[in-house]
């Protein structure tokens, strides 16, 4: 059974996995990649470039250089595939977000680098990527719990820019439902189309936006 929602489970408890990273005077040599990592991550950069309906699964094996028989125990179909490669997309935002909140004191700071954190990522989300994720209802479900789980932890970060006086006093509920409703219209083919943006930088300017009206002026900040 594929563990689909891993992800979710691990947002519901704020605890990513975290490399130990011991101090020594020489760097560890990096950690071999076993074969099913190595399967995943260059199925997960074939799926990001061109989508997945193109393609075979005995086209996937040959240009990965395995069986039919090695994609099948990743997963049982091809659709099955997909959702597992897309579920690792999610996952690593989430995990980038998680680590930006905590690398910074600075509330600001720390919203400006969580929203961002998903930026460098989406830079590699294709169109037929994209129209893929639409087509394919356990895809659609899986990037709005994603985004229902991304926006409560920013509404808690608004919330304490409310109660600081760094923000002004809009709803925090309200923000984050306008940045998770405004995020999900981005990630819409049809969007991209009609607005002529790569996926990142609607994001980017849409950001932008929404923090010009969330900030207090300097002069009215206690």
């Amino acid at each position: 059974t594929l563990k689909l929602l891993e992800w979710s489970e691990m947002a519901s408890s704020g605890t990513p996995a975290r490399r130990a990273s011991p101090k020594a005077l020489a760097a560890p040599a990096p950690a071999p990649i076993d074969r099913r990592e190595a399967l995943l991550q260059a199925l997960e950069a074939i799926y990001l470039a061109e989508g997945f309906r193109r393609t075979t699964v005995g086209e996937l094996a040959a240009r990965l250089h395995c069986s039919k028989r090695a994609l099948y125990e990743l997963a049982p179909s091809k659709e099955a595939l997909f959702l597992l490669a897309f579920d690792r997309c999610l996952n690593d935002i989430w995990s980038r977000g998680l680590e930006a909140e905590r690398a910074h004191d600075d509330l600001r700071e720390r919203i400006r680098w969580y929203v961002e954190s998903a930026l460098v990522p989406l830079r590699h989300w294709s169109r037929a990527f994209l129209a893929d994720v639409a087509s394919l209802p356990e895809a659609r479900r899986l990037l709005e719990q994603h985004l229902v789980d991304r926006m409560a932890r920013l509404q808690g970060m608004v919330q304490a820019g409310v109660r600081s006086g760094l923000f002004r006093r809009f709803n925090p509920h309200l923000v984050a439902e306008m940045i998770q409703v405004a995020a999900a219209r981005c990630c819409e083919p049809d969007f991209l189309e009609r607005s002529k943006l790569p996926l990142d930088t609607a994001i980017e300017q849409m950001c932008a936006i929404l923090w010009d009206g969330l900030m207090r002026p300097p002069e009215a900040r206690p």
